[in-house]
Parts: structure tokens; sequence; C-alpha cells
């Protein structure tokens, strides 16, 4: 797998052993990887951000969004699947979500 998106909901699964869904999480994150962001995403997080505000798109969609479209990145780590199968990237190309 070249690489995948994490959201935070996974992570705190990661993290918390009582919740219901550690162990699918457990069990997945072993198979991806995390990659960058840095300040130049900064004005297209902001042009998403305004796109979604009806949702409203937090910060940290908007993170995950515009690294997917960078990274050309289609599938997503994440316990949000409402919002996730919402937003699109370009070409209008919709998240692979994990778990399905």
């Amino acid at each position: 797998m070249r690489g995948v998106l994490v959201d935070a909901g996974p992570l705190v699964a990661l993290l918390d052993q009582d919740d219901p869904e550690h162990e699918e999480a457990v069990e997945a994150f072993k198979t991806l990887h995390d990659p960058p962001l840095d300040e130049l995403d900064a004005p297209r997080m902001r042009e998403l951000m305004e796109k979604y505000r009806d949702l409203p798109m937090d910060l940290a969609d908007a993170a995950l969004v515009r690294v997917a479209e960078r990274e050309s990145l289609m599938k997503i780590f994440t316990l949000h699947r409402k919002r996730f199968s919402v937003y699109r990237l370009a070409r209008r190309r919709r998240f692979s979500i994990v778990p399905a």
C-alpha cells in the first residue's frame, strides 16, 4: 500500500482498550502509513473549509483532504464515514473508507 490517511477516531480507538472498535483499529493500523503536511497546504485547506462550511469541515478534516489531494491518496481510515462520504477529491473522486 502506498499510503493512507488516518483520522483521529481510529487513533483514539487504538489508544483506548475499552473502545468498542479497539481490536479492529489495532489490526487495520498495522498496515497503514501517515503522509506529511506543510504550510504550503494552508490556502487549499481554507478553500476546502469554505466549500464544506455547511457540514462544517474542521481543520483536521481539511488537512486530511488536502494531503489526499496532494499525495493522490483515495483510502482513509476514519470513524467519520458520514463526513468523508460527502468530501470530494480532485475530479470529484470519492474516498475509499476503512473500515468499510
